[in-house]
């Protein structure tokens, strides 16, 4: 028999999860999901990500990015900033975060006040098509929580990541690939296979990772590598990424189910 909490968890998901898919299938809630905007539509979305991103954006960081100490990192949509805290205790020489939503921006803005004074964390306002703020071979490591669904064309935003990343630098996504074809046209990558051969076609090796954590939180996480050297038939991704993947994969499976 279920525990109350399990209870109420489950009830919560039954009543609450049609609402979000509903939501995420119109226009307007892809839209503020993309990047939240002033008024109800985009507190709703924020109130989404919330549910979906709080733990995991900071799971994925903890198990799969390896942020090492005085590495850049760039984060793609850090939204209200779940995972910035636990890369910062890596001790990176910066983060950088690169959020569209002008919302997102001026609460990262108050929540980080410090760490930005300090240098530790900058705010970028650009679209990650184009992070010409970047020099090739620059940064240690790319990651984006919920984010890879808005990336359209996703060659280019491939090959942009690739070219700022160092060889051997990584790239690691999580998202909600089990929901399949759910939601409006805006989410253009929702299936992880499609996902992971766009990523081989750019020239990363590719590692993917069963489900983590449950409910709402659930996510995979898709990982790339930049190759030292050219891609050939027997390149594969490093030895520490696949471990990580595999340490990860004994959690839970529970998925999405929309």
């Amino acid at each position: 028999m279920l525990c109350c909490d399990d209870q109420l968890c489950g009830l919560r998901q039954g009543v609450v999860l049609p609402l979000v898919m509903r939501f995420v299938a119109t226009e307007t809630g892809a839209r503020n999901m993309r990047a939240p905007e002033p008024g109800i539509f985009g507190f709703v979305a924020e109130a989404i990500m919330a549910i979906a991103n709080q733990q995991s954006a900071a799971d994925m960081v903890d198990i799969y990015l390896d942020a090492q100490p005085a590495a850049t990192i760039v984060e793609l949509g850090p939204g209200a900033g779940y995972s910035i805290r636990n890369v910062l205790r890596s001790a990176p020489t910066k983060l950088y975060g690169i959020e569209i939503s002008a919302n997102f921006r001026d609460k990262l803005s108050s929540e980080f006040a410090t760490e930005i004074a300090e240098g530790k964390y900058e705010i970028r306002a650009e679209d990650a098509i184009n992070m010409s703020f970047l020099e090739d071979d620059s940064v240690d490591r790319v990651f984006g929580m919920n984010v890879i669904y808005f990336l359209d064309p996703l060659d280019a935003y491939l090959n942009e990541i690739k070219r700022v990343l160092k060889p051997g630098g990584k790239l690691v996504w999580g998202g909600k690939f089990q929901v399949g074809g759910v939601g409006h046209h805006a989410f253009k990558n929702l299936d992880l296979d499609k996902c992971s051969a766009a990523m081989r076609e750019a020239g990363f090796d590719v590692a993917t990772s069963s489900a983590r954590l449950e409910g709402f939180a659930a996510y995979q996480a898709l990982i790339g590598e930049k190759p030292t050297a050219p891609l050939t038939s027997s390149a594969s991704i490093s030895p520490a990424a696949r471990q990580a993947v595999r340490r990860a994969s004994v959690a839970s499976t529970d998925q999405w189910q929309p």
